[in-house]
């Protein structure tokens, strides 16, 4: 039966994660694809964006559910302390989020100037329509 005292980190191998760290780590995976879909519904998030975190999601849900295959893969990788793989693994999926959301501002940034400098050129465009001829 289970009990919230049976998920204690002695069960868990030294370096491995714990029962109930899996299950805190779930509960953010979940909480994590749970928004990014509410914000897709009202659309009120990029779908690129959408599609990256509900990457990062499944990464997160992956891991909780079968964190040996990510203790293999470490070891596989050469990491014999799987903690320091988990590691890695946040670091190269927050630079990822990091990186697309640079180049999301990057494009809007552009888009941004270049509307403005459209908007002055009809604005002067128009003042000179409206403007009466000079005088000779």
């Amino acid at each position: 039966m289970w009990t919230p005292d049976s998920l204690t980190a002695a069960q868990a191998p030294l370096g491995h994660i714990s029962p109930r760290a899996r299950l805190l780590v779930l509960c953010i995976g979940l909480g994590l694809c749970a928004w990014v879909v509410t914000k897709m519904r009202n659309r009120t998030v990029l779908i690129p964006t959408c599609t990256l975190l509900l990457a990062v999601g499944a990464g997160i849900l992956g891991f909780a559910a079968w964190p040996s295959f990510f203790d293999r893969l470490s070891r596989l990788l050469g990491i014999y302390y799987p903690p320091v793989f988990y590691f890695l693994f946040a670091f190269i999926g927050l630079f990822a989020v990091v990186l697309h959301l640079a180049t999301r501002l990057s494009i809007t940034d552009e888009r941004c100037r270049k509307l403005s400098q459209e908007i002055a050129l009809l604005k002067a465009a128009q003042k000179t329509e409206t403007d009466p001829p000079p005088r000779p």
